[in-house]
């Protein structure tokens, strides 16, 4: 059986190593073949034969009926396999949080589903760097799979982070409609580009937290907010919102918050807690900057390996726990901000003209990146969907 082991590389960077002992795949299988099947049919054919040997033994034939029968209950009926398939997934989401409780849920339906020949194993929390860090190591074979935000999803298929566009979206209906609009045509840009993607969920709308009231736009001015690194997205909007930001990994952020590198950050309500960042701060800005996206990756280099008839079972899965995880996300978040107002953050809300120029902003935002973070005709088409989704409404 294969085990999952972390190293120190030079650079003093957590690595996982495959490492076997020297039992052969060939002569394991023959072993555990003869292990659930040769062993108890040798059992049979050793009673039979003393029965056949010694006819003086007056055995009535109802108990050498149920021996018989008994043994050939224990035998297999097919042959299992040696060990599961192990997926490597990893992470930022917290342990103990709803997020690893419904995938270890996942990883337990797909176990059964697949008579266990599947399985994942979990690298929760971050443990193995941000998600370019885990996406890399999924390149190289060293993970296998991932659930990601959307920048991490936007580090592969830069284009999706027009799902992620400020104050584009009015409620969860409509990113709903829209992101199930896009999601085939998303799944074929991802496998393109060597992954498999899963699941594509809303993951909860997105607010800025801070340590003081900002009731408009020159309230930012001089406020260390902090910017995820890498992310052109937040870099587009900060210069547009004329704010210089404060790029650092997400695992950074906690730390950096209780040290005054930053007094500022934006996330949904419920991701502020679990991640504990809430603590640090004491005003939250409403309404929401924008919803967040979030996805499952699997390497097309392990889906290749995993049993074709797996495949939909993966999917279907996937599919099913990403619907939870949208549906608990958004209970967690209106109770979140329940939990947020009797920790005695203030709610502070822009008026309207100040969501008017703020509105303004973000549409010469989304003018500028099309044709450099997403095309033209990917902003055209989601606008047009908005304007057919919001036309149903009575």
């Amino acid at each position: 059986m294969s085990c999952s082991c972390k190293s120190k590389t030079d650079h003093g960077s957590t690595e996982l190593a495959e490492v076997r002992p020297p039992m052969t795949e060939g002569f394991r299988t023959a072993f555990t073949a003869f292990a659930v099947v040769g062993y108890p049919l040798s059992v049979v054919a050793f009673l039979l034969s003393s029965i056949v040997g010694h006819r003086s033994l007056k055995i009535p034939r109802q108990i050498v009926a149920a021996m018989i029968w008994l043994l050939l209950l224990i035998t297999p009926h097919r042959l299992e396999p040696a060990e599961a398939i192990p997926v490597k997934f990893a992470t930022l989401a917290p342990e103990g949080s709803t997020w690893m409780r419904l995938l270890r849920e996942m990883d337990a339906e797909v176990q059964k589903r697949s008579n266990s020949r599947i399985r994942f194993l979990f690298y929760p929390g971050g443990v193995l760097g941000d998600e370019i860090d885990v996406l890399r190591k999924i390149r190289v074979g060293q993970l296998h799979a991932g659930a990601f935000s959307g920048v991490g999803l936007g580090s592969v298929v830069p284009s999706i982070r027009v799902l992620e566009l400020p104050l584009l979206f009015r409620d969860t209906g409509e990113i709903e409609f829209v992101t199930g609009r896009l999601e085939a045509q998303y799944a074929r840009a991802f496998e393109e580009r060597g992954f498999v993607l899963l699941a594509l969920a809303e993951a909860g709308a997105v607010h800025i937290f801070s340590k003081k009231p900002i009731r408009r736009r020159e309230d930012l001015e001089g406020v260390k907010i902090w910017a995820w690194q890498g992310d052109p997205l937040a870099a587009a909007l900060f210069e547009r919102y004329q704010v210089a930001p404060v790029p650092l990994g997400l695992p950074e952020v906690l730390p950096s918050l209780q040290t005054g590198l930053i007094n500022a950050f934006y996330a949904p309500p419920a991701a502020a807690i679990a991640l504990q960042w809430f603590n640090q701060v004491s005003h939250m800005s409403t309404p929401e900057l924008t919803y967040a996206i979030g996805g499952v990756l699997v390497s097309r280099s392990r889906w290749e390996t995993i049993p074709a008839d797996l495949h939909a079972v993966l999917r279907e899965t996937a599919q099913k726990y990403a619907r939870q995880v949208v549906l608990k996300t958004r209970q967690e978040n209106q109770e979140a901000l329940q939990v947020l107002k009797r920790s005695g953050i203030q709610t502070v809300s822009l008026d309207q003209a100040e969501q008017s120029r703020l509105t303004e902003l973000s549409r010469q935002l989304w003018e500028r990146e099309a044709g450099k973070l997403y095309p033209r005709a990917l902003l055209d088409e989601v606008l047009s969907l908005l304007q057919q989704h919001r036309g149903r409404r009575p």
